[in-house]
Protein backbone atom coordinates (compact mmCIF):
# COMPACT_ATOMS: atom_id res chain seq x y z
CA UNK A 1 0.00 0.00 0.00
CA UNK A 2 1.46 3.37 -0.93
CA UNK A 3 2.23 5.51 2.11
CA UNK A 4 3.06 9.19 2.50
CA UNK A 5 5.06 10.53 5.43
CA UNK A 6 4.74 14.07 6.67
CA UNK A 7 5.15 16.27 9.67
CA UNK A 8 8.36 18.03 10.55
CA UNK A 9 10.13 17.42 7.24
CA UNK A 10 12.00 20.71 7.12
CA UNK A 11 15.31 19.76 5.53
CA UNK A 12 16.65 17.45 2.86
CA UNK A 13 18.00 14.92 5.36
CA UNK A 14 14.58 14.53 7.00
CA UNK A 15 12.95 14.03 3.60
CA UNK A 16 15.60 11.50 2.61
CA UNK A 17 15.11 9.58 5.87
CA UNK A 18 11.34 9.48 5.36
CA UNK A 19 11.69 8.16 1.82
CA UNK A 20 14.31 5.59 2.86
CA UNK A 21 11.70 4.00 5.15
CA UNK A 22 9.84 2.89 2.05
CA UNK A 23 7.30 5.69 1.90
CA UNK A 24 6.27 6.55 -1.64
CA UNK A 25 5.90 10.27 -0.90
CA UNK A 26 7.27 12.80 1.56
CA UNK A 27 4.98 15.65 2.55
CA UNK A 28 6.66 19.00 3.05
CA UNK A 29 4.71 21.99 4.28
CA UNK A 30 5.66 25.37 5.64
CA UNK A 31 9.30 25.30 4.56
CA UNK A 32 8.32 24.47 0.98
CA UNK A 33 5.71 27.23 0.98
CA UNK A 34 8.12 29.87 2.30
CA UNK A 35 11.49 28.81 0.89
CA UNK A 36 11.41 28.71 -2.92
CA UNK A 37 14.99 27.38 -3.14
CA UNK A 38 14.19 24.49 -0.78
CA UNK A 39 11.07 23.64 -2.81
CA UNK A 40 13.08 23.55 -6.04
CA UNK A 41 15.87 21.51 -4.47
CA UNK A 42 13.72 18.89 -2.76
CA UNK A 43 11.58 18.34 -5.86
CA UNK A 44 14.67 18.07 -8.07
CA UNK A 45 16.32 15.54 -5.75
CA UNK A 46 13.19 13.41 -5.32
CA UNK A 47 11.19 13.72 -8.55
CA UNK A 48 7.58 12.60 -8.28
CA UNK A 49 7.91 11.86 -4.57
CA UNK A 50 7.20 15.23 -2.95
CA UNK A 51 3.75 16.36 -1.87
CA UNK A 52 3.53 20.01 -0.88
CA UNK A 53 1.06 20.60 1.96
CA UNK A 54 -0.57 24.01 2.17
CA UNK A 55 -2.79 24.99 5.07
CA UNK A 56 -5.07 27.88 4.24
CA UNK A 57 -7.32 30.47 5.79
CA UNK A 58 -9.46 31.57 2.89
CA UNK A 59 -7.09 31.68 -0.06
CA UNK A 60 -4.05 32.70 2.02
CA UNK A 61 -1.39 30.29 3.24
CA UNK A 62 -1.51 29.78 7.01
CA UNK A 63 1.63 28.93 9.00
CA UNK A 64 2.80 28.47 12.59
CA UNK A 65 -0.07 26.29 13.67
CA UNK A 66 -2.51 28.33 11.62
CA UNK A 67 -1.83 31.45 13.74
CA UNK A 68 -0.33 33.54 10.93
CA UNK A 69 -1.04 34.02 7.25
CA UNK A 70 1.49 35.03 4.62
CA UNK A 71 1.04 37.11 1.49
CA UNK A 72 1.18 34.11 -0.85
CA UNK A 73 -2.04 32.45 -1.89
CA UNK A 74 -2.58 28.71 -2.05
CA UNK A 75 -2.74 28.97 -5.85
CA UNK A 76 0.64 30.76 -5.97
CA UNK A 77 2.29 28.09 -3.84
CA UNK A 78 0.56 25.44 -5.93
CA UNK A 79 1.89 26.93 -9.16
CA UNK A 80 5.42 27.05 -7.74
CA UNK A 81 5.04 23.45 -6.56
CA UNK A 82 3.86 22.34 -10.00
CA UNK A 83 6.71 24.17 -11.70
CA UNK A 84 9.22 22.64 -9.29
CA UNK A 85 7.95 19.15 -10.09
CA UNK A 86 5.98 18.25 -6.96
CA UNK A 87 3.83 15.13 -7.25
CA UNK A 88 0.76 16.78 -5.69
CA UNK A 89 -0.57 19.67 -3.65
CA UNK A 90 -2.27 18.82 -0.35
CA UNK A 91 -4.73 21.66 0.34
CA UNK A 92 -6.30 21.97 3.80
CA UNK A 93 -8.99 24.53 4.56
CA UNK A 94 -8.13 25.03 8.23
CA UNK A 95 -11.44 26.73 9.01
CA UNK A 96 -13.16 23.40 8.30
CA UNK A 97 -10.52 20.95 9.52
CA UNK A 98 -11.96 18.56 12.10
CA UNK A 99 -15.46 20.03 11.88
CA UNK A 100 -17.19 17.40 9.69
CA UNK A 101 -19.24 20.31 8.24
CA UNK A 102 -18.23 19.66 4.64
CA UNK A 103 -15.18 20.56 2.57
CA UNK A 104 -14.65 23.74 0.61
CA UNK A 105 -15.67 22.11 -2.66
CA UNK A 106 -15.92 25.33 -4.64
CA UNK A 107 -12.43 26.58 -3.85
CA UNK A 108 -10.97 23.09 -4.20
CA UNK A 109 -12.36 22.94 -7.76
CA UNK A 110 -11.02 26.41 -8.54
CA UNK A 111 -7.63 25.51 -7.13
CA UNK A 112 -7.42 22.26 -9.10
CA UNK A 113 -8.15 24.18 -12.31
CA UNK A 114 -5.68 26.96 -11.53
CA UNK A 115 -2.71 24.82 -10.50
CA UNK A 116 -3.18 22.09 -13.13
CA UNK A 117 -1.55 19.44 -10.96
CA UNK A 118 -2.91 16.65 -8.75
CA UNK A 119 -4.67 18.03 -5.67
CA UNK A 120 -5.42 16.24 -2.41
CA UNK A 121 -8.33 17.83 -0.53
CA UNK A 122 -8.51 18.13 3.25
CA UNK A 123 -10.66 19.78 5.84
CA UNK A 124 -14.29 19.31 6.82
CA UNK A 125 -15.13 15.93 5.31
CA UNK A 126 -18.00 14.51 7.33
CA UNK A 127 -20.10 12.35 4.99
CA UNK A 128 -19.51 9.99 2.09
CA UNK A 129 -21.33 12.50 -0.11
CA UNK A 130 -18.46 14.92 0.54
CA UNK A 131 -16.09 12.34 -0.91
CA UNK A 132 -18.27 11.91 -3.98
CA UNK A 133 -18.35 15.67 -4.59
CA UNK A 134 -14.57 15.95 -4.27
CA UNK A 135 -13.87 12.84 -6.36
CA UNK A 136 -15.93 14.32 -9.19
CA UNK A 137 -13.62 17.34 -9.47
CA UNK A 138 -11.07 16.93 -12.28
CA UNK A 139 -7.58 17.07 -10.81
CA UNK A 140 -8.59 16.08 -7.27
CA UNK A 141 -6.90 12.72 -6.83
CA UNK A 142 -7.54 12.08 -3.16
CA UNK A 143 -9.09 13.29 0.05
CA UNK A 144 -7.92 13.25 3.63
CA UNK A 145 -10.55 11.87 5.99
CA UNK A 146 -9.69 12.09 9.66
CA UNK A 147 -12.17 12.83 12.39
CA UNK A 148 -15.16 11.42 10.47
CA UNK A 149 -13.53 7.98 10.52
CA UNK A 150 -12.87 8.19 14.24
CA UNK A 151 -16.41 9.30 15.09
CA UNK A 152 -18.00 6.74 12.75
CA UNK A 153 -19.64 9.41 10.61
CA UNK A 154 -18.00 7.76 7.60
CA UNK A 155 -17.74 4.02 7.03
CA UNK A 156 -14.42 3.27 5.33
CA UNK A 157 -15.79 0.53 3.06
CA UNK A 158 -18.63 2.77 1.83
CA UNK A 159 -16.24 5.71 1.46
CA UNK A 160 -13.96 3.69 -0.82
CA UNK A 161 -16.91 2.69 -3.01
CA UNK A 162 -18.21 6.24 -3.34
CA UNK A 163 -14.79 7.75 -3.99
CA UNK A 164 -14.01 5.14 -6.67
CA UNK A 165 -17.32 5.82 -8.41
CA UNK A 166 -16.74 9.57 -8.32
CA UNK A 167 -13.23 9.25 -9.67
CA UNK A 168 -14.45 7.03 -12.51
CA UNK A 169 -17.11 9.61 -13.41
CA UNK A 170 -14.55 12.42 -13.35
CA UNK A 171 -12.22 10.55 -15.69
CA UNK A 172 -15.08 10.07 -18.19
CA UNK A 173 -16.23 13.66 -18.11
Amino acid sequence: MPVEVGGGLRDLRAVETALETGARWAVVGTRAALDHAFLQDVCRRYPGRIVVAVDAKGHQVAIKGWTEVVDDTVAQVGARSRDAGAAALLYTDVSRDGTETGPNVEYTATLAREVAMPVLASGGVGRVEDLARLAAIPGVVGTVVGRALYTGAIDLRRAKEVAAAGAAAASRG
